[in-house]
């Protein structure tokens, strides 16, 4: 995609009346606060309400920037008690603006319900680009892409299951982990792959940064703020079906059952189906 020239009612900063009844989705920085766009900072300025995670941690970001609107929490658990009187809001005329503690908003963050809804009440809904710790990471992996998929944040339940879908995928995997929950993974993975190449990366855009590159065994990281973790593509799996099946009871030491399962997932057909076509 080519660049366009900015409208010019951009250039002496963006006038209210740009942003008339509509939910903005607006990124901010992830780490550094100066990674933050002049666009995303007018629609800050200028909007009726904004919308945060936390009031505390954005405040942090609104002072710095000598920001003074309206704020009110919206997080996991509250978003759907909020809905109905955002979207009254928004009917009524109002500009409101959605941001999440760090990054994107509504990628593994709330908002998503909130953007069904306004889609489906015919409210604009607008976003402004800017910071991605998953899209950061995966740039700064060196892997082959694309294909790659975002799994969110990995599961402490069906962790291995997780990986070894990954370790399937016919490209680059990332996901999100927490230091808590990150050296469960890279154990993990050292058992399922030993010598499959993976990216650690945290505290990015931030003074101690860490990308590490190397096998799920030798990594050492650091404990502490959210990782990101890229996993390189493998081989292709087998082609057929029960070879395929055959292959994950005997690589991963699973039963018959559960390995069905898996490469059902992995092939994308019915679990049903394969499990007939693998009996008879």
């Amino acid at each position: 995609m080519g660049l366009q020239s900015p409208d010019p009612q951009f250039e002496s900063g963006c006038h209210l009346n740009l942003w008339i009844s509509m939910l903005i989705l607006i990124s901010t920085p992830i780490g550094n606060l100066a990674d933050i766009s002049a666009r995303a900072l007018d629609a800050l300025k200028t909007c009726d309400l904004i919308l945060c995670e936390d009031t505390r941690h954005s405040q942090i970001l609104l002072n710095h920037y000598a920001i003074s609107r309206p704020l009110q929490s919206f997080h996991q658990f509250n978003e759907k008690k909020r809905e109905e009187s955002l979207i009254e809001k928004l009917n009524s005329g109002s500009t409101i603006a959605l941001i999440s503690d760090a990054g994107t908003p509504a990628l593994c963050d709330p908002g998503q319900r909130l953007i069904a809804r306004c889609h489906e009440a015919g409210i604009t809904v607008s976003s402004i680009p800017g910071p991605c710790a998953i899209i950061t990471a995966l740039t700064l992996s060196g892997f082959e892409f694309p294909p790659f998929q975002f799994g969110g944040f990995l599961p402490k339940k069906g962790l291995k299951n997780t990986l070894i879908r990954a370790l399937f995928y016919p490209g680059v995997s990332c996901f999100y982990d927490t230091p808590h929950h990150i050296e469960t993974t890279l154990s993990t993975l050292d058992a399922l792959d030993p010598n499959r190449t993976i990216c650690i990366a945290r505290e990015l855009t931030k003074k101690h940064e860490e990308v590490l590159h190397g096998k799920p065994g030798e990594l050492k990281p650091t404990l502490k703020g959210e990782f990101c973790l890229i996993i390189e593509r493998g081989p292709p799996p087998p082609g057929d079906l029960k070879a395929l099946v055959q292959n994950l009871q005997e690589t991963f030491e699973i039963p018959q059952k559960e390995a069905i399962k898996l490469a059902a997932d992995i092939a994308h057909v019915s679990k049903q189906d394969l499990y007939r076509g693998y009996l008879s």
